[in-house]
């Protein structure tokens, strides 16, 4: 087989998902190598990618094609477990490409719209009660999704878990690339004392526990004098809003027997992110519009890869004949 003929059997195989994958990984290291003497952990970043980059080209040409369940399972969702990863490495980057803060023209907008700073506004109906259950709705973030997928595996729904997946990711990564845009901290360090959120704020039950929980998953280590100087600036636009919306709706249009219970969960959700002081508000309207632009984004890139795809077989075909 000759190496043309080897490429094009090769991007024939090649699903949206492995599109996705292979071009975040060109992206950062990309930016490793035009910012090469700023990024401290540049080396790190280039030798992660290329090892997930050789492990995904493996699985394209080794699982393709297999009919035996459970390595269908891998070669369609192999991607899944890199998502965190890429997520982590947006932050060894995004510091060194892009410095500034823009928490002050946030802050700015918010009060704009509102004629005041929201967060303040809605500190009049805090309660440790009403704090416990939206820091709690708050952490689902991280499992909500799992659990869609979960529900669509179980039913056997396969298009419906193929075409989620494929969404959820593209969201994903497309949020990563967005934190680059306008990067911020958000109002808990800029508008109220990190500090003492404890007290200022207080749960009933596991609101710290949780609290410190995320404190860590965005880079704070406990003690910082000034943490504001190593937590991600992941504000704008709010991804919690953004991958929740898109999970909600695709719960409706796939007719999820739990899209009630995504939806009540994740619009408490949404309003924890101001409530619990992580968000301004224009970063969840930011959140909302780029979770509708998805529905429109993903679907015409899924369109044009398998396009490519088809093209790609098809030549391999013609060729061997």
């Amino acid at each position: 087989m000759s190496a043309k003929s080897f490429i094009r059997n090769f991007v024939s195989r090649m699903h949206a998902m492995d599109w996705y994958m292979l071009g975040m990984l060109v992206i950062y290291s990309a930016l490793c190598l035009v910012f090469w003497s700023s990024i401290p952990n540049r080396w790190f970043i280039v030798c992660e990618n290329l090892c997930i980059a050789i492990l995904s080209l493996l699985v394209i040409h080794f699982l393709s094609g297999r009919s035996q369940t459970w390595i269908k399972v891998i070669r369609e969702f192999y991607v899944l477990p890199f998502v965190y990863p890429m997520y982590a490495q947006t932050f060894l980057i995004l510091p060194y490409v892009r410095s500034t803060l823009y928490d002050a023209q946030l802050e700015s907008l918010d009060r704009w719209i509102c004629g005041g700073n929201p967060t303040y506004m809605i500190d009049q109906w805090s309660s440790p009660l009403l704090t416990e259950y939206f820091q709690i709705c708050y952490v689902a973030f991280f499992f909500l999704p799992s659990i869609h997928a979960i529900v669509l595996f179980k039913q056997q729904r396969w298009e419906e878990f193929e075409q989620f997946s494929r969404m959820i990711v593209f969201s994903f990564f497309v949020s990563y690339i967005a934190y680059f845009g306008f990067p911020a901290v958000g109002p808990r360090f800029t508008l109220h004392n990190f500090a003492t959120m404890n007290s200022d704020l207080p749960g009933m039950w596991v609101t710290t526990f949780l609290r410190q929980s995320v404190n860590q998953g965005g880079g704070i280590v406990p003690g910082l004098a000034h943490p504001e100087l190593l937590v991600n600036r992941d504000c704008m636009p709010s991804g919690h809003t953004m991958m929740t919306l898109v999970n909600i709706i695709l719960a409706w249009k796939f007719r999820t027997s739990g899209k009630w219970f995504f939806s009540i969960v994740g619009s408490s959700l949404i309003v924890a992110t101001l409530y619990l002081r992580y968000h301004y508000l224009v970063d969840i309207i930011a959140g909302i519009v780029c979770a509708l632009l998805m529905f429109v984004i993903e679907p015409w890139v899924e369109r044009r890869l398998h396009a490519a795809r088809l093209v790609s077989a098809m030549d391999e075909r013609f060729s061997k004949s």
